[in-house]
């Protein structure tokens, strides 16, 4: 009888962690240990059943094939108990010692953490990974150890990123990058030892289909804002975002994992991306937004005019809100102003002849939208849920009047348009938060009105 594959994975009550444990456990019959971080308060169980309970999986169901255990990536044996570490490592939990396939989703996703932090959980974490994947590699025991890194490696770049080890001497955006870039070094020097693979997925969002998602973040956060009202955003409209879908990413890890043989002395990369001809610009998104919610589009403004902002934070009195919004936007800025492209040729090759693909994003962003919604960030559009994907024509070369006739069709009634004579201030007084109660002088009456 051949020997049962199991599954250790860090980061399992995350975004993507809990979307991936659920696939394993609905498609595999494996057992599943997942690694869990201890919260005061809430027992390990519970976090681990409410994390699964967001995707339609309850953690009761598969009691008899999943285990949690307590403990942190970036402690010292990922902070496991001795009994637990010889469990897993040793083998010491069955008759027969099983291979496992370790993955590892846990990370600090913020990008405004100081580096010494961004360190601490990305860096460091993956030391702790590495040497567990070492311990079971030398019992005969690792199947493959799978890392999830992100796309955005690349640092500041506008052409196309190819897969290639990072490189150090990039120019990255926050500490986010650096140390995700500094870990994935790490894992590509294990490879000529361990059987690696390593996953990048870029801008992840939610489920192509329901729209499902967890946390506030990228194009959510200013979705969000645009729903509480915001009028203007600081970008560039020809800014592109590589946005996938979480289900294509877990879809695209377990087929590849399951399917693709690692190899040995080298490290198989495989982005998790949209491509160089998928992703969206900013400008396309802004107009997408607006005829699905029938809200005028958001004013897109300069970088540039975000940087003479930030010298109000220092001596302008401004309210909770506006502060809070030019400190956010200066996080996504560099997102919002440039992005790298990605080339999937890898992972577009190694799914070929699989159901397995990234569905083009006006397909999905219905569901994306509705998701909003139904969060309550603008109650009037709740009514508005997208239970299936909206069939759309292939995307042209001049795509904005295309995307915007398939979105429209998701509305009701038509978007509701300012008198270009007339100033806005007295319609915008309710929309909050937003700048147009700043200073003028301080910005200039142009970027106000």
């Amino acid at each position: 009888m051949g020997r049962k594959i199991q599954w250790f994975i860090t980061g399992a009550t995350g975004f993507i962690g809990r979307e991936f444990v659920r696939r394993v456990l609905e498609q595999t019959e494996d057992d599943v240990a997942v690694l869990i971080r201890p919260a005061k308060g809430v027992a390990l169980a519970e976090r681990l059943d409410a994390a699964l309970r967001t995707t339609g999986c309850s953690a009761g169901d598969y009691v008899d094939r999943l285990t949690h255990l307590e403990g942190d990536v970036s402690e010292p044996q990922l902070g496991l108990s001795d009994v637990d570490w010889a469990s897993v490592v040793g083998g010491n939990d069955g008759h027969q010692p099983s291979m496992v396939n370790v993955v590892h989703l846990a990370a600090h996703t913020g990008f405004s953490a100081d580096l010494d932090a961004a360190r601490r959980a990305n860096l460091d974490g993956v030391r702790e990974i590495l040497d567990f994947a070492t311990a079971l590699h030398q019992t005969g025991r690792l199947a493959r150890l799978a890392h999830v890194s992100t796309a955005f490696i690349a640092g500041d770049r506008t052409d196309i990123v190819s897969v290639a080890p990072p490189d150090l001497d990039a120019d990255f955006r926050n500490t986010y990058e650096r140390s995700k870039a500094e870990a994935e070094v790490l894992v590509w020097g294990a490879g000529q030892r361990l059987p690696v693979t390593v996953f990048r997925p870029s801008i992840v969002v939610g489920d192509s289909l329901t729209g499902n998602a967890s946390g506030v973040n990228t194009i959510y956060w200013a979705l969000k804002r645009y729903l509480a009202g915001q009028t203007f955003f600081f970008a560039n409209e020809t800014a592109a975002l590589d946005i996938v879908p979480v289900d294509y990413v877990c879809d695209a890890m377990l087929h590849l994992l399951q399917n693709t043989p690692p190899q040995d002395g080298a490290v198989a990369c495989y982005p998790l991306v949209a491509g160089p001809n998928r992703a969206i610009q900013l400008g396309e998104l802004a107009r997408a937004a607006s005829a699905y919610f029938g809200i005028a589009q958001p004013r897109i403004m300069p970088p540039s005019a975000l940087h003479r902002c930030r010298g109000l934070l220092r001596i302008a009195k401004l309210a909770k809100g506006h502060r809070r919004f030019i400190e956010q936007m200066e996080s996504y800025l560099p997102y919002f102003s440039s992005n790298p492209s990605f080339d999937d040729t890898p992972t577009r090759m190694a799914l070929l002849g699989s159901a397995v693909h990234a569905p083009a994003v006006y397909e999905y962003l219905p569901a994306v939208f509705s998701y909003c919604c139904r969060q309550g960030w603008n109650a009037k559009h709740a009514d508005r849920v997208i239970t299936t994907r909206v069939a759309v024509e292939p995307r042209p070369s001049t795509p904005l009047p295309t995307a915007h006739r398939s979105l429209a069709r998701c509305r009701k009634g038509p978007p509701q348009t300012r008198n270009p004579k007339r100033k806005t201030r007295q319609g915008e007084a309710h929309c909050l938060p937003t700048l147009t109660v700043l200073p003028i002088c301080a910005i200039g009456k142009r970027a106000l009105i």
